[in-house]
């Protein structure tokens, strides 16, 4: 009885639309067959109880722990004036508060965001479970952590690779076959 709860209440996750899950997981595997590493931020928001997110592998420098499995990514993008300012209202980038003053939300602002495992993880009120993630957002103009540091249970960042050789970090696919050799 427990399991089929479990099993309809993960397949209704899977299947709304708003978990944006299927076309999530089409970009993740087509970086993944091209590119030999793929990855995905699984997070909880507003509207899903979990929404999946294909990031370009542009975007994401990642690093292994002692037995070979990703515990560290950084995550390098922009978004808009108007979304940093929405989320870290006082505490978001300069430019991005000039821009938003100047009319000029949309222009857009490198943000950093950093996930790594902590050695003094964070507890979270009203329960006794700790959080070992920690996740920094940080201006890469003001060179500043916006907000304050915060955290996750689980490594929010599904790193997939196809074939890791040894001493490699990132993964390499089918698709090195069509490269040229150098």
């Amino acid at each position: 009885s427990w399991l089929e709860q479990v099993q309809k209440i993960l397949l209704s996750i899977f299947q709304n639309p708003e978990s944006r899950f299927t076309s999530q997981s089409d970009e993740l595997y087509l970086d993944l067959v091209s590119f030999g590493t793929g990855g995905m931020f699984v997070s909880d928001t507003a509207g899903s109880p979990i929404m999946f997110s294909a990031r370009p592998l542009m975007e994401l420098y990642v690093a292994e722990d002692i037995s070979g499995r990703i515990d560290t990514v950084f995550r390098r993008f922009k978004m808009t004036s108007r979304q940093a300012v929405s989320i870290w209202g006082k505490d978001a980038p300069e430019d991005a508060k000039k821009n938003v003053e100047g009319m000029r939300g949309e222009a857009k602002v490198p943000v950093l965001h950093a996930v790594f495992p902590t050695d003094d993880p964070m507890p979270v009120p009203l329960t006794k479970y700790p959080m070992p993630w920690c996740s920094v957002f940080v201006s890469e103009s003001d060179k500043k952590v916006m907000g304050r540091k915060s955290g996750y249970h689980e490594m929010p960042y599904l790193i997939a690779r196809w074939r890791v050789d040894g001493g490699e970090v990132y993964g390499r696919g089918p698709g090195d076959d069509a490269l040229a050799d150098q």
